[in-house]
């Protein structure tokens, strides 16, 4: 008896032994066989059939080795990669940052496709793209059974939950998760972030609200004054130029007078315009706070009520004061969804009124305006 229990712990042994080197006999053949060696193609199929034995088998480093000596770096081979280096507790910041940045755009693209009825027609027309792996196959599979068990286990990063996420196929959860607050900290959510910028519209618009303060206004003319503001701009990387319009409302303003008519007339205003273009410097960026150091010029234009005597106009003209208005300031914005902003602008204007040869009473020329600003 004890001979045989003997004999058949051998015969066990053995076996194992055997099954285990066939299975390394049969990844090393994958490269050594003349009609195989450094065929992708054929590589990446006996992946595709294989790669739940291979697992089993406790054989992923070696096939990863021989996989990427025939195919180099692929989209299917950083999945297993990362795969297995969340299985083995390993470090998976830089392996999933570089996969994210380099190929989950293909992953999008095949996890689109695989959704399609002629999904396998649409393999065989980008086989190479897909690095030889077919939709739904055997390995999006294996790894999407991989990635939803991590994710149920529950015990890997936030990090690793997205880009598991992502690996099951479940791509609206994923973008749910990715723009979550708990997952904003992530690599991941970051990179994303980056894209959304960089794929955005070039073309801001924003919306003002705010006060025209003279300085050094001796004869008080108008005191501090609301305005309205519209802007429309274009950005770049830090830069950012755009053309806009404000309207003063001049409320509880007192008279001044003018050069008109051949005389001096007390007149008032009840609006006032500035048009122009400024530039601003993206300087400081710090998780969503942003501060642009900006310069502006434009045209000042105050309206009176004194009318033009010219009966040849069909219209109603009125006597306007204007000068050039230069300004520079800052503007603080703080991003409350992705690419829409609330913040605070603070400029100094130089508007020198009185080289108007029609303005008579002498007004300050130094400006302040502080606005409230939403940009989108």
């Amino acid at each position: 008896m004890k001979y045989k229990t003997h004999l058949l712990f051998f015969c066990f042994s053995s076996l194992l032994f055997l099954s285990v080197r066939a299975q390394e006999v049969d990844l090393k053949l994958l490269l050594t066989k003349p009609d195989v060696k450094n065929n992708c193609e054929i590589v990446s199929s006996n992946v595709e059939i294989k790669i739940n034995q291979i697992y089993k088998n406790d054989s992923i480093n070696q096939l990863i080795d021989l996989w990427e000596k025939s195919c180099g770096e692929t989209e299917p081979l950083m999945r297993l990669k990362i795969i297995d280096h969340i299985k083995s507790k390993l470090n998976t910041d830089s392996l999933i940052s570089f996969y994210f940045r380099n190929y989950s755009d293909i992953l999008f693209n095949r996890i689109s496709d695989s959704k399609e009825l002629d999904y396998n027609k649409i393999y065989f027309e980008n086989k190479e793209y897909y690095s030889y792996i077919p939709l739904h196959g055997y390995f999006d599979n294996f790894i999407l059974e991989l990635a939803e068990n991590f994710i149920a286990e529950g015990n890997i990063s936030k990090n690793e939950e997205l880009i598991c996420t992502l690996f099951s196929f479940d791509n609206e959860q994923y973008l749910k998760k990715v723009n979550k607050k708990e997952y904003k900290e992530t690599e991941i959510a970051k990179i994303n972030y980056e894209r959304l910028l960089y794929n955005s519209e070039p073309f801001t618009y924003s919306l003002m609200l705010g006060s025209w303060i003279p300085i050094n206004d001796t004869k008080n003319i108008f005191g501090i004054i609301p305005q309205l503001g519209v802007g429309f701009g274009i950005r770049g990387n830090k830069l950012e130029v755009g053309i806009g319009m404000h309207v003063r409302i001049n409320i509880n303003d007192n008279d001044f007078e003018i050069k008109a008519k051949s005389d001096t007339i007390s007149t008032n205003s009840d609006i006032g315009i500035l048009i122009g273009a400024n530039v601003s410097y993206k300087l400081y960026t710090k998780n969503k706070w942003q501060i642009h150091p900006n310069l502006g010029i434009g045209w000042d234009i105050i309206e009176t009520d004194v009318v033009k005597d010219d009966t040849n106009e069909e219209e109603t003209i009125y006597y306007d004061l204007s000068a050039i208005n230069l300004s520079v300031g800052f503007t603080v914005l703080y991003e409350v969804l992705i690419n829409k902003y609330i913040g605070i602008g603070a400029n100094y204007h130089f508007v020198p009124y009185n080289t108007d040869n029609n303005y008579y009473t002498r007004l300050s020329s130094d400006y302040l305006t502080l606005n409230l600003i939403y940009k989108f």
